[in-house]
């Protein structure tokens, strides 16, 4: 079983004991990503709840990094994080033998007009109501940015091998 998720980790993924972590380069990640899909191993997990409607940021920028993924041949989407009735919590995503957890992390970039333009928009309208939605949520959702090319990173946890 191979768990998949982005950018973070919880403790309660990681056994008591010792585990391994290892950088794997895109060609061995495309490998072990798409061996694990073939024979059905591979769950995406998340820490958000991507289908919230008060994680819009959260799920923007899982969308982005998946489509990054895509552009190098890893075809990966949201729905992949979504199990039958909800989404696939990180904190079930237990390392332990034949179960290891690839975490991918990446940067993005920031676009400094939009983002300028966002706030300015926001400063304008500060004293209409936020509708439920706190201000620092709205301005950070209306940022822009994008994957970071090049950026993209995977790390895969396992439990150590004895002996």
């Amino acid at each position: 079983m191979l768990f998949l998720t982005f950018w973070k980790l919880s403790l309660d993924n990681f056994p008591t004991g010792t585990f391994t972590k290892r950088c794997l380069d895109l060609a061995d990640a495309r490998s072990l990503i798409s061996a694990a899909r073939e024979t059905k191993e591979l769950m995406c997990v998340s820490n958000d709840d991507l289908l919230a409607p008060y994680k819009k940021l959260e799920r923007r920028n899982h969308v982005q990094l998946c489509e990054a993924l895509s552009k190098q041949s890893i075809p990966i989407s949201v729905d992949d994080f979504v199990g039958k009735d909800c989404v696939n919590i990180l904190q079930f995503a237990s390392v332990r033998e034949g179960k290891e957890l690839l975490v991918v992390n990446c940067h993005y970039t920031l676009d400094l007009k939009r983002s300028a333009a966002a706030i300015e928009d926001r400063l304008r309208r500060k004293s209409e109501p936020s509708h439920g939605e706190g201000p620092d949520r709205a301005i950070d959702y209306e940022f822009g940015g994008e994957v970071a090319p090049g950026s993209i990173s995977f790390h895969l946890f396992s439990v150590a091998v004895s002996g």
